[in-house]
């Protein structure tokens, strides 16, 4: 059998091809031969070919989005990374654009451009800050430091600074587990500096932590303390891990919000804590800690937009063996953009943009006198429930008809939350199988919603109360029978709800 990673045009060994127009060129290429793959989705984010992960530098600027993202751009496996670049008029439809950076051969980011985040300077001018990774005695990832790139011609190119890195060292005689993914924002009234950075970082045997620096100009950064130091021993609500990566920080509603991913100690997941801020708006007190998706929603990024909203992306892991991605030619979509809010509770959940209804297509109404069941593999379900009562609420997705092949997505009181049960989600053997769950409770007289996005092998769930989202959790299925493309309503206080056909999103 032919791979679709043999189908596509060969990637060119030169180190500056990345940034050509015979890039992007190729990736609509490869987009076109990778559409045949029924795990490939049509409405989230991926990349045109090779690797994606982390969503990077993501931006609302003179009306545009711009979204980089951690990139191979000559195999579907996790190898020199770049950032990839895509922009988008409206949030929804987004279009290829040569990779922004790349590394450097012999330099201090030779092994890779790794995490980090963009802001518009005090000029105006877009700057980038990422991980420059070089080798060193003890491998070829050693050095993880502090870098910017800007653009001073409308996006077209990115130019390093020759100052870089600009955080040269880790804090001196401090001991670390790890020391990555830079993450900038504007102070405050009362911040020490004018501009704030927060580094993921771990302290050995104590836990992880987002290392504090200030700077008045985005190139001189003074260390300053810990936002907030993890507790390794703790399980409940949540295991914190050894260290964090991909620190997101921001401030909503009164209150400090840190976003982190748990790593080390078989962690890998997202971690939501919200509490008091003092005075300078760097240290983060009496931390709420929770589940922010159980999934394999991983390393998130947000940004205010021009309309005061908080919006985020993740990096929608796989759920089969890299030798698949390999393969297939492509690994790793984008979660859905989503817009944030603090609960009641202190926990953080994000609604899908409202946008995304611009994709809607083919409504049917679902309910008691309508149908209850739908077909196809690219589908949004939102569904109304009365109440929660002792069994689940929810879809079972990606049936064939005779129920071998099946997965359920929605609330499930007995678990103690948002559930995608992939037990019987695939005939094959290697790919996940698990049940994820993202822990929460529906008061048990409220109504509720569950808003469900089918994607191919993309599966994202939202929660809603009367409050608004409550809770959400993205998965990966991989229905392996070609007939696996019913999905039902399942719950005994179903309301009604409506279905949709999504469009995709990239242009013909």
């Amino acid at each position: 059998m032919v791979n679709p990673a043999d189908l596509l045009p060969p990637a060119p060994g030169d180190r500056d091809w990345p940034l050509t127009a015979d890039y992007v060129n190729r990736g609509l290429h490869g987009r076109r031969i990778l559409s045949a793959d029924p795990h490939r989705p049509r409405y989230h984010v991926t990349a045109p070919a090779g690797w994606l992960n982390d969503p990077n530098g993501i931006l609302h600027h003179e009306g545009k989005w711009h979204l980089f993202y951690q990139h191979n751009p000559r195999a579907g496996f996790h190898a020199d990374m770049h950032w990839g670049y895509l922009v988008s008029d409206d949030l929804v439809h987004w279009t290829d654009r040569p990779c922004a950076i790349i590394p450097t051969d012999g330099t201090y980011d030779s092994s890779g451009i790794w995490s980090g985040n963009a802001v518009i300077d005090d000029a105006g001018v877009p700057t980038l800050f990422y991980t420059g990774v070089a080798p060193g005695t003890d491998g070829p990832y050693q050095h993880q430091l502090v870098c910017i790139a800007r653009t001073y011609d409308g996006f077209q190119t990115f130019v390093k600074d020759p100052a870089n890195p600009v955080i040269p060292t880790t804090p001196p005689g401090m001991d670390l587990v790890q020391y990555r993914d830079p993450f900038v924002w504007r102070g405050r009234a009362g911040s020490p500096a004018k501009w704030l950075l927060a580094i993921g970082a771990g302290f050995p045997g104590i836990g992880g932590t987002a290392l504090v620096y200030g700077s008045d100009d985005l190139r001189h950064w003074e260390y300053l303390h810990p936002m907030l130091v993890g507790d390794l021993s703790a399980t409940s609500p949540v295991s914190t891990g050894t260290m964090w990566e991909c620190p997101d920080f921001f401030e909503m509603d009164g209150r400090g919000v840190l976003l982190l991913n748990a790593w080390g100690m078989g962690n890998h997941h997202t971690v939501a804590v919200t509490g008091e801020m003092d005075e300078t708006g760097t240290r983060l007190r009496n931390g709420h800690y929770s589940h922010l998706d159980g999934g394999e929603f991983y390393a998130p990024q947000s940004m205010w937009d021009g309309n005061g909203r908080r919006v985020q992306w993740g990096w929608l892991r796989e759920g089969r063996p890299s030798a698949a991605g390999t393969a297939a030619g492509w690994s790793g979509a984008m979660s859905l953009p989503r817009i944030l809010r603090v609960t009641s509770d202190g926990r953080v959940a994000g609604s899908p943009a409202p946008e995304l209804r611009s994709l809607r297509r083919d409504h049917v109404a679902l309910g008691a006198s309508h149908p209850t069941q739908v077909h196809g593999g690219s589908l949004e379900l939102e569904l109304r429930f009365d109440h929660p009562y002792h069994g689940r609420s929810g879809a079972w997705v990606r049936c064939s008809p005779d129920d071998e092949e099946r997965t359920f997505a929605g609330y499930d009181p007995e678990a103690g939350g948002v559930i995608i049960d992939r037990s019987a989600s695939s005939l094959d053997p290697e790919v996940a199988s698990t049940v994820v769950i993202t822990p929460v409770t529906v008061d048990i007289h409220s109504p509720f919603t569950i808003r469900i996005f089918l994607d191919a092998s993309v599966l994202e769930v939202f929660l809603e109360d009367a409050t608004g989202c409550i809770a959400n959790l993205g998965g990966r299925i991989y229905p392996s029978r070609t007939d696996s493309l019913q999905s039902r309503v399942h719950g005994e206080a179903f309301a009604g709800g409506d279905s949709w056909v999504m469009a995709g999103i990239w242009p013909d």
